[in-house]
């Protein structure tokens, strides 16, 4: 009998082992790396954008994110009913929270102390906030993050040109970054309309000239629907920038070394990883590093991109928050490619570059004469990126307007693209472009050594010119406009006249793609 109480005593014990076991125990009988947690946020990630789908929340997902991810080996689980607990958050090496919002459930007291211990014994912890008190996710995750010492601000982050995507003050350009291996490589990421993190944790920021602009609402929330926007002005008693809007903290020295090193992230804008944004600049490196710092797999290095060199630091952060590096922590690489931003676009083979050029902008705005409906028309067929610098062989670099004069970088990328034989879509461009000698357009042409290129109309819409030993130039005329005020946004389902437009581009960007395919 005392045989028999020993072997159950001996079975019970291990259970409770493995039940309050972490991330670092767990190692060697590992479930899921990452727990998506469905009960207090609601998540797309399944969803994204698609076909005939308009929903706003939907294009929110992250499924080209997860997608990505999953591609890489990291293996998802979702967390769909019930409490959290340590059951079901043992073996997982992140928790993941989206944009948690007052209409689910409340994170509870034995939630959160389940959260906490997690994090204690080296899990990390991913979190999605958003600007003001949206949602009231702000009051919602406040008593959670109070437990690591993190203050939940509730302000949406403004900005001011050239810090801004458009005419107005909440969609931003930030590209100011700690040296941290969250912004390894990163040159600026982008807000539409985010919040703001603790500043003491930061990791990047906002510019000097930006401001928190304060929620508004009324008793019992009976104003401003449940966005709680500020006024998007400058109000006396705001705070000025720069501030923080990336978080990231390590809490090794703080629990104790043999406490594990749990790690928070937290990113103030739903938006920036979503299927429409998360390819937009640098959003898609923020991504990955992220998700490579949190899960201790070493971050990768890009010689002459890393923050501080190319638009980073411009703040001068670049000693503060260095918790993390993995140069002082070398750790053996689960997942060798997962923070490759190589790696990221060979999985997504972008078949076409829209040329940005941030200080005009054009596919990241949505104001009247900007592409943002464009981007978001063709990402539902096609994979592409928005940037400014050239990392892959790409069949076709669009230009939102080739009179514009748009900074060297850009001129630089087309000439090299056009140089492999590749070729340019400039949009809203007519002909007359070869009389302007310091638009984009002629620039190129002139630094590949031709004075005039002779346009050839194909139909009513396509010009092309062939440049001698390099590849090809189409023109889509002004008369055939792409705005969007010609076009709906993503989330408006699109009326009689707006669809056609966007068949017959669709149709033509296809027969472009078709006839550059069947060169030598």
């Amino acid at each position: 009998m005392r045989i028999f109480y020993r072997m159950i005593a001996i079975v019970l014990l291990s259970a409770a082992s493995a039940f309050a076991a972490g991330p670092g125990e767990m190692r060697g009988k590992m479930r899921e790396e990452i727990l998506i947690d469905k009960v207090h946020a609601n998540d797309y990630s399944h969803v994204g954008l698609q076909k005939d789908r308009y929903d706003y929340h939907e294009q929110s997902g992250f499924r080209l994110a997860f997608d990505y991810l999953r591609s890489q080996g990291v293996k998802t689980a979702n967390h769909t009913e019930g409490r959290l607990d340590g059951e079901k958050l043992a073996g997982h090496r992140l928790l993941f929270i989206n944009l948690v919002s007052a209409e689910r459930p409340p994170f509870l007291v034995s939630e959160i102390r389940a959260i906490v211990a997690f994090v204690r014994s080296g899990g990390s912890l991913f979190i999605i906030t958003d600007h003001s008190n949206a949602y009231f996710h702000a009051y919602r995750l406040a008593p959670l993050l109070d437990e690591f010492g993190i203050e939940v601000p509730t302000d949406t982050a403004c900005d001011v040109a050239p810090h801004t995507l458009g005419s107005g003050n909440g969609w931003i350009l930030i590209e100011d970054f700690s040296k941290h291996p969250l912004t390894e490589g990163l040159r600026r990421i982008a807000f539409q309309t985010g919040g703001l993190v603790d500043e003491r944790f930061a990791v990047a920021r906002t510019s000097p000239q930006s401001w928190a602009d304060a929620w508004q609402t009324t008793a019992y929330a009976e104003s401003n629907a449940m966005g709680f926007f500020g006024n998007f002005a400058r109000d006396e008693g705001e705070r000025s920038g720069p501030l923080g809007v990336v978080l990231a903290k390590e809490f090794d020295q703080e629990f104790g070394q043999e406490c594990g090193r749990g790690r928070i992230v937290i990113v103030g804008d739903q938006n920036i990883f979503s299927d429409i944004c998360i390819d937009y600049a640098d959003n898609y490196r923020l991504w990955i590093n992220a998700i490579a710092w949190l899960l201790h797999e070493p971050a990768k290095r890009e010689s002459g991109n890393t923050a501080g060199q190319t638009g980073g630091n411009a703040g001068g952060h670049a000693d503060e928050n260095t918790d993390g590096n993995t140069e002082d922590n070398p750790v053996a690489a689960t997942f060798p490619g997962l923070s490759d931003p190589a790696a990221y676009r060979a999985f997504r083979k972008p078949r076409i570059l829209l040329a940005e050029d941030f200080g005009i902008g054009a596919f990241g705005t949505d104001d009247r004469y900007g592409c943002y409906h464009l981007m978001s028309l063709m990402r539902r067929d096609y994979s592409l990126l928005a940037d400014d610098r050239y990392e892959e062989p790409y069949d076709l670099v669009v230009l939102p307007n080739g009179h514009l004069e748009m900074n060297a970088a850009i001129v630089d990328l087309l000439v090299g693209h056009l140089r492999r034989g590749k070729a340019v879509l400039a949009l809203h461009t007519s002909t007359q472009v070869t009389t302007e000698p310091k638009s984009v357009l002629m620039r190129v042409v002139r630094k590949m050594g031709v004075q005039t290129p002779r346009f050839q109309r194909i139909d009513d819409i396509r010009s092309v010119a062939a440049i001698p030993g390099a590849g090809s130039i189409y023109l889509f005329p002004p008369e055939f406009p792409l705005f969007n005020n010609m076009l709906p946004s993503p989330s408006t389902k699109p009326d009689i006249l707006q669809a056609d437009r966007a068949v017959v581009y669709l149709r033509q960007l296809a027969a472009v793609l078709e006839a550059e395919s069947k060169k030598p």
